[in-house]
């Protein structure tokens, strides 16, 4: 969260993410680590000013049941309707595509839960003027990380300006446009 300057007064707000709570002091280890501190309030919305700092580590996306699905997290008290809000998505997988180049071809990363395993493939999808083309990206089962240049290789050419996709048999997926 960044506040884009102003003063202490008429800049305050409170930050929520509805469903889920966050300790007030989040430290460890003679407070030089970010962690579980069992001695810490917990919040569930907090007043935030300009030269504040704050600590919203969430343990666990979803709240304490990890319930998939979106949540609201706003600037309460009449900012929500300035546009002061957005949402955090809980799903078992994501996957994000971090580079999609003609010359480097499609990168990215897959997230899943704790204990989970990855999946073995991501398929990327391009369309170009209707036509689409799909292959296969190999996961990493150690990093979850993903490219079309390794194996299994991949024989699209990808085109600058096409669209293409990320998507895993869970279900996630990622759009972007290939630079």
């Amino acid at each position: 969260m960044v506040f884009g300057g102003g003063s202490n007064s008429g800049g305050d707000g409170v930050f929520a993410v509805h469903g889920h709570h966050w300790q007030a002091q989040p430290w460890t280890q003679g407070s030089t680590v970010i962690g579980n501190n069992p001695q810490s309030e917990n919040y569930g919305a907090e007043q935030v000013v300009p030269n504040q700092v704050s600590n919203f580590v969430i343990d666990k996306a979803g709240g304490a049941g990890q319930v998939q699905g979106d949540y609201l997290y706003e600037m309460v008290q009449g900012n929500a309707e300035q546009g002061m809000w957005g949402l955090l998505r809980v799903q078992d997988v994501s996957v994000v595509i971090t580079s999609a180049t003609t010359t480097t071809g499609v990168a990215g990363t897959v997230s899943v839960n704790q204990g989970a395993s990855f999946p073995a493939t991501v398929q990327v999808t391009m369309v170009v003027q209707g036509v689409s083309s799909s292959c296969n990206a190999a996961v990493n089962a150690t990093t979850g990380a993903w490219s079309t240049q390794g194996p299994p290789s991949c024989n699209i050419t990808f085109q600058k300006g096409a669209q293409v996709t990320a998507s895993v048999a869970q279900g996630a997926k990622f759009a972007a446009k290939v630079r």
